[in-house]
């Protein structure tokens, strides 16, 4: 079997044998024969095989079909064969995917008394190369048994290990108990006599709500260690099925959840080391479930990890769209996801609104989806069924033309200042997580990206008018030279917080002025760092939901130069917190705090001259032949184009042509409107 991923005028495809594939897939944790038979009639063709004894963390079996891998070389294949012969015996030009779980079994750990739970405190068994090598003699051997029983039929391995299954790990809830394996690899990395910080230290920072570069060296250094060692695991594991599969698989992994975790999250659970998966040759697809946060009607739908650097290192992604439907809302496992991330939908038309939304998100970046029929039941409807249908063949149509980004708004997120972030901050939170809301909503879409792909080669080659940093806390020496290039080309800069705020020997304001064109100083005493402006609209506030330190304030000698003007101010002390510098052919503007609102990104983004369609606050998607819109509230609403189009919709029978490049739209309440644009 031969497999690739290829990319044309921006659209993911799939090729297997030669066959090209739409990155659409169905996956469950409980997959029912009617269910599969049901999709399999309507065009699907890749499909989820997840063998698995360990339960989920609703402490119920991820499987239905029981345990395959009862002991060392040891398998029951009745369970696996169960599972497939289901694929199968529906689905006759089945693709499938071994979802393989790698985590440690209980016969494991009663070999090894010294090893732990990798499901539950993944950290502390990742970098143990007995697990490693018993983990992927069973792949092979779980591989081997397919390939005789189902040949050309498995096209993928996805690597699945840690919490939920997602590489998680778990902190600090036993995350840093000690461990006698941890601590000797963590000397491996580290060095003979590098030992694990106790908690208090790991929890420091210097500075307010940030770690200084020297004096808490040794927590950083950990916390580099803790987020390298899965990263790591996650390669190796990747280049032993390219070498057992003689590079004939597509390997695939849940990971890079840098917007949605916060500050207490983002580098404990050992997911700030996005950029070595992306620039991983032997790993070439990456998933994860739509943003939890963005899931109610009244949202915009978006993404947990910085979805563009996927496209610009050519790996597919696969957004699983998981939520609920109105089908389950009295299914007991259904109402405990409820209680957490998952949004209920009252009935038929809010979920094929969802639905729709959910999946213009992902077309518009030119990646897939599949739908998660979590623990069965989901999609159990023939009406629904049609929908999903609908939107599959949506997904065809738009394929065939130009799925370039139309974006001229870049923004990026910072891996290396999330290690100098403390656990205990809002920052994270504030600057990235609750950002991509107000971002979606600014009428014009953006690309996301995390902060290593700035100095990309083909990254420079697109037309971005804005590059927004969210969290560049301390960039990297290439980043800042990077800066400089663009500002001297004419692009505009927004930075948010504490840009360039520390170097590898500490503080340094000046150097904040020299990556923003501002002058900078610290604010001494307490302030709330909330701001007020009337920018874009009427006066609005925004901010930290609690005091953050440091604050910064332009110095006083910003007063004198007439370029810089000051848009906002602290609501508490009323020093200057939103200010813009202008050139002759670009600006840099700053906010001393986030997230920034919708109306203040939007007039900061015209400033820039980037193209805005609609300033009514719906969130848009957008590239070079898609156009769509989610209106939660009905109305007309007036779309304004770069020129004039004519837009083909693709789940009604009808053409629309603008006038002096503008459309008017006819929007009922929580209808996601999608088109082709066909010139």
């Amino acid at each position: 079997m031969q497999t690739a991923v290829h990319f044309e005028n921006g659209a993911a495809w799939l090729t297997i044998n030669q066959d090209k594939h739409l990155p659409v897939a169905y996956r469950s944790f409980w997959p029912q024969p009617e269910t599969v038979a049901d999709f399999a009639a309507r065009d699907f063709s890749l499909f989820g095989v997840f063998p698995s004894g360990i339960l989920c963390s609703l402490k119920v079996p991820y499987s239905q079909f029981g345990e395959i891998w009862t002991g060392e070389g040891q398998y029951n294949w009745a369970n696996l064969d169960a599972q497939a012969d289901l694929f199968v015996s529906q689905a006759p030009g089945a693709r499938m995917v071994l979802m393989v779980h790698l985590d440690t079994r209980d016969w494991f750990l009663a070999q090894n008394p010294g090893c732990a739970d990798s499901f539950s405190r993944l950290v502390q068994t990742a970098g143990w190369q007995k697990w490693r090598l018993s983990a992927a003699r069973m792949v092979q051997d779980v591989l081997t048994h397919l390939d005789e029983r189902y040949p050309e039929r498995f096209w993928a391995v996805f690597l699945f290990a840690g919490g939920t299954c997602e590489w998680f790990s778990r902190y600090p809830a036993g995350g840093l108990e000690p461990n006698v394996i941890a601590a000797q690899t963590y000397r491996n990395w580290a060095g003979p006599d590098a030992q694990i910080p106790g908690h208090a230290a790991l929890c420091h920072t210097t500075h307010g709500d940030l770690r200084d570069p020297e004096a808490d060296a040794d927590a950083i250094r950990y916390w580099r260690y803790h987020n390298d060692v899965i990263a790591d695991t996650i390669s190796w594991f990747a280049l032993k099925v390219k070498e057992m599969s003689r590079g004939s698989r597509l390997v695939g992994v849940f990971y890079g959840y840098m917007m949605i975790l916060d500050s207490a999250r983002l580098v404990s659970n050992s997911h700030n080391a996005y950029s070595q998966i992306l620039n991983d040759e032997n790993i070439d697809v990456v998933f994860s479930p739509a943003a939890y946060q963005l899931r109610r009607l009244d949202n915009t739908s978006g993404f947990q990890l910085p979805v563009d650097s996927l496209r610009l290192h050519k790996k597919l992604y696969f957004h699983e769209v998981d939520n609920t439907t109105h089908l389950v809302n009295d299914n007991p496992l259904a109402q405990a996801l409820q209680k957490t991330h998952h949004k209920p939908m009252a009935d038929l038309a809010q979920t094929v609104a969802y639905s729709r939304r959910e999946t213009a998100q992902a077309l518009m970046h030119g990646q897939g989806y599949w739908w998660f029929d979590m623990f069965a039941g989901w999609y159990d409807d023939p009406a629904l069924m049609d929908e999903l249908a609908r939107i599959r063949q949506a997904t065809e149509q738009l394929w065939t033309g130009d799925m370039r980004s139309a974006s001229e708004v870049a923004v990026f997120i910072d891996e290396e200042s999330g290690f100098y972030i403390g656990c205990d901050s809002c920052l994270h939170q504030s600057l990235v997580v609750e950002q991509a809301e107000e971002l979606s909503r600014i009428g014009a879409p953006w690309d996301c990206f995390v902060a290593s792909d700035f100095c990309h080669p083909d990254l420079l080659q697109t037309p971005y008018r804005l590059f927004v940093f969210l969290n560049l806390v301390k960039p990297t020496a290439a980043i800042r030279r990077q800066i400089q290039v663009l500002r001297r080309q004419g692009k505009s800069f927004l930075f948010v917080y504490a840009p360039g705020f520390l170097e590898d020997n500490g503080p340094n304001l000046a150097a904040m002025q020299d990556l923003t064109g501002l002058p900078f100083v610290q604010i001494s005493g307490q302030t709330d760092g909330r701001i007020t402006t009337a920018i874009g609209g009427s006066p609005c506030l925004y901010g930290f939901p609690r005091p953050v330190s440091p604050l910064f304030t332009l110095s006083p000698s910003a007063a004198a130069d007439p370029a810089i003007e000051v848009l906002g101010r602290y609501s508490q002390g009323g020093e200057a917190a939103l200010a813009l510098r202008t050139r002759t052919d670009g600006m840099d503007a700053w906010s001393g705090a986030g997230p920034l609102p919708a109306q203040v990104l939007r007039a900061l983004a015209a400033r820039a001259g980037v193209h805005i369609y609609t300033e009514t606050g719906d969130p848009v998607y957008v590239n070079r032949g898609l156009f769509g819109l989610f209106s939660h509230q009905g109305g007309q609403r007036t779309v304004f184009f770069p020129h004039d189009v004519v837009l083909r919709d693709v789940y009604a029978d009808r053409i629309l042509k603008s006038e002096n490049s503008q459309i008017s739209l006819d929007c009922p309440d929580d209808t996601m409107q999608l088109f082709q644009v066909i010139h």
